[in-house]
């Protein structure tokens, strides 16, 4: 088996309101923007467990992140940083979802999260980056256009085409 390498035109994760997420085949990686500098760890409320995760402020309550897990995690292998107004979270994926194989690939950090197309994760693995290259250009264009394009509420053609990447290897 081949080491896997990532595509720098392929999403393994997705920036949400409060974090920023992505993922390799062993593991899942939270950044989250602290308001300053000079907040120190001890005023961080984080809890890693094998299926939750939490990180709050303590004084205020402000939650950066809470909820389940989408899979259970090793706990043993997680770990947290801070450096600066970053606060990193490196999830171990547990067994049930550690590797590139299908099925392995995180769609979202927590339950009722936005989730991403891991399909197109999965079908990268097989497409040359030429190929995944021109998908992502034209991902890049359709949000553009849709960024553009008035609140009509009719999608133009660009917004309804498929990001799947696919291929009959």
């Amino acid at each position: 088996m081949s080491r896997w390498t990532p595509s720098r035109y392929v999403r393994y994760g997705r920036k949400e309101d409060r974090y920023e997420w992505t993922q390799t085949p062993d593991e899942v990686s939270v950044t989250i923007k602290l308001p300053s500098k000079t907040m120190s760890a001890r005023e961080l409320l984080v809890e890693i467990k094998p299926t939750a995760v939490k990180v709050m402020v303590k004084a205020t309550g402000f939650i950066f992140l809470e909820g389940v897990l989408h899979s259970t995690i090793d706990v043993d292998g997680s770990t947290w940083t801070k450096q600066d107004d970053v606060v990193e979270l490196m999830l171990a994926k547990g067994n049930a979802t550690k590797g590139d194989e299908e099925g392995h690939w995180w769609p979202c950090v927590v339950k009722g999260a936005t989730i991403i197309d891991v399909k197109q994760i999965e079908g990268a693995k097989y497409l040359d980056d030429s190929i995944l290259k021109k998908i992502w250009e034209r991902d890049q264009q359709a949000e553009a256009e849709k960024a553009a394009a008035p609140a009509t509420g009719t999608p133009s053609p660009a917004t309804t085409t498929s990001t799947t990447a696919t291929s009959d290897s």
